[in-house]
């Protein structure tokens, strides 16, 4: 049977995750899959439905493939009637004895690549959109499993694999965040289309990120605060994006601070048509000389930060995106930055469930965060 730690470690960072994910045993059968297998391959849960999926006849056809790579990961193509579309497959053994193995589902979305061809735009441009929807791409599925078989290492007795696994798993989270910034930046800059928004209770929203980030801090050397609006009010917005533009800013506070220090997190409803987030630190100041450019991409606001200086930029694509803006305050005594957003006014009931919609967000706050604390 296949390790039950890899087993709950998949469980854990691809429940939510949107493209398919699904762990076999060593009899050839679906012993965990997640939502998108249900919805878009759900053959693969009856006998023999995995051979009706991939570009493989029989169970030998594909022990013989693994035993080929030398038990090494392989990327296997899927029946032609399913498009361009493949996995990537990491099979486990014990010696000689096939346990099982894991498969993540890649290749381009066919509605992603349909916007990008009725988008105007350059031969380059549209060279480095189509570039930017491959997200789940082998290169971004390899740090995702180089960071879980680090994750699995680290607990290891070991001093010395274990140092050299925590290295690992930092260095990997790190191109992990890379990656996706690099696609979110690629996306904005080649004009591609990517918001989803919808009526979401800004509230709610703001209290289970929260949560998540009050686990992340507990043992930090910052302390965070965090101050949620006084009732619940609606926005019209996109909670991938508004989570990512909330992390990134508290990342850069976290970096900012040197030895101990404080990050005030606030929610806050302004008059009857705006809601706003403020990250407000007590770190350095960003330096007079940078100000200016801030927002501009590749620009760095504090010189000893190791980053591509992409992450402020990407706040401003997403405030603009929401219909708002965002603005900071610094001085010597730390920095302030102030997403503002119009509320929703239609009245109309949310349209999310955040206790689904967070259930596999921990990760991302993992992430984003890898390096501040």
């Amino acid at each position: 049977m296949i390790n039950t730690e890899i087993y709950k470690l998949y469980r854990f960072a691809y429940e939510e995750a949107p493209f398919a994910v699904f762990v076999i045993d060593n009899q050839y059968t679906v012993i965990w899959n997640n939502k998108i297998v249900d919805e878009q391959f759900s053959v693969l849960k009856i006998p023999g439905g995995l051979f009706s999926v991939l570009a493989c006849d029989n169970e030998y056809e594909l022990s013989d493939l693994f035993l080929s790579k030398g038990r090494k990961p392989a990327v296997l193509p899927t029946r032609s009637l399913m498009g361009d579309v493949g996995f990537f497959c990491i099979p486990v053994f014990k010696e000689d004895k096939f346990l099982g193995a894991c498969f993540q589902q890649f290749g381009q979305s066919s509605l992603a690549k349909k916007d990008i061809e009725n988008t105007v735009l350059s031969k380059n441009e549209k060279g480095i959109a189509r570039l930017s929807v491959w997200e789940n791409e082998l290169l971004a599925q390899n740090f995702n499993l180089i960071r879980e078989l680090a994750t699995s290492l680290q607990v290891s007795a070991d001093p010395r694999l274990k140092h050299m696994t925590d290295m690992l798993y930092q260095n990997n989270m790190k191109n992990l965040r890379f990656i996706r910034n690099f696609i979110l930046f690629s996306k904005y800059n080649s004009g591609v289309k990517d918001f989803t928004p919808i009526r979401m209770d800004f509230t709610r929203f703001a209290k289970q990120l929260t949560e998540n980030l009050k686990t992340f801090f507990e043992k930090s050397r910052i302390t965070l605060t965090v101050t949620y609006p006084s009732r619940p009010v609606c926005i019209y917005g996109d909670e991938d994006k508004l989570m990512h533009a909330i992390l990134c800013l508290i990342s850069n506070s976290c970096k900012s601070i040197r030895g101990e220090g404080r990050i005030n997190l606030v929610f806050e409803q302004k008059g009857n048509d705006r809601v706003v987030i403020s990250v407000s630190d007590t770190g350095e100041g960003i330096p007079p000389d940078v100000q200016e450019q801030i927002f501009q991409p590749w620009v760095r606001g504090r010189e000893h930060m190791r980053d591509m200086g992409m992450g402020l930029t990407l706040v401003e694509y997403i405030a603009k995106e929401h219909g708002g803006k965002v603005m900071f305050e610094t001085g010597a005594g730390g920095t302030t930055f102030l997403i503002s957003i119009p509320i929703d006014q239609s009245g109309e009931p949310p349209l999310n469930s955040y206790s689904d919609y967070f259930s596999g967000r921990f990760s991302d706050v993992n992430i984003e965060l890898c390096d501040a604390l």
